[in-house]
């Protein structure tokens, strides 16, 4: 993880300009982080497709679907709809609080080859600061809760899930965000993974 984290900080990239919610639209590419060495055999990945539509300048709703692939374990297929506010705290530094449901389908790749149906609530709060004319940097944490379904019964689950990056924006409509997110949201399979994300505005 300190590697991730010295990567960041070295870039020093970030994900939303000072100015309210926006509109985007997003491609992004997930690979697993150390969860690789842990349970697999280095080849976790997978994509997402993110978006939002910001109506005025404090709410928006957005959503994302995705598929991560744990190569020898399983295949994860997500989606989450989710609707937030922010508040701009100075003129460099907003504040997202945010709402969303996650649910999905995964499949084992070894063993019983059944089909799991998990789901789970979100409850998230982030900060994104800008540092430089184009640079910015954020932090989010989430609490989620839900049910795993995993075919046989329905198992609670809760958990953390928090993230560190930032975005480099070249213009008012392209920027290129990173940022590592560690803690299983019981949907997507992901633990400690690096994402990157181009992103366009409109």
């Amino acid at each position: 993880m300190k590697k991730f984290i010295l990567v960041l900080a070295g870039l020093a990239l970030s994900s939303v300009a000072m100015a309210g919610p926006a509109s985007y639209a997003e491609f992004a590419f997930v690979t697993g982080g150390e969860n690789n060495s842990r349970n697999s055999s280095g080849k976790e990945n997978g994509f997402e497709f993110a978006g939002a539509w910001a109506f005025n300048d404090n709410w928006y709703v957005g959503g994302i679907a995705g598929e991560y692939d744990q190569r020898d374990a399983r295949e994860w297929t997500y989606f989450d709809i989710n609707g937030g506010y922010v508040k701009s705290l100075s003129p460099k530094t907003d504040l997202t609080l945010e709402g969303g449901f996650w649910f999905g389908e995964n499949e084992n790749n070894s063993g019983p080859k059944n089909k799991n149906k998990p789901k789970v609530l979100e409850a998230k709060a982030g900060i994104s600061t800008m540092v430089a004319d184009n640079l910015s940097v954020f932090g989010t944490l989430s609490l989620i809760g839900g049910d795993t379904d995993d075919g046989s019964s329905n198992e609670d689950i809760s958990n953390l899930v928090y993230s560190l990056g930032g975005a480099y924006n070249f213009s008012d409509r392209i920027s290129l965000n990173v940022k590592l997110v560690n803690g299983v949201n019981g949907v997507n399979g992901q633990d400690e993974v690096l994402r990157i994300g181009g992103r366009w505005t409109f």
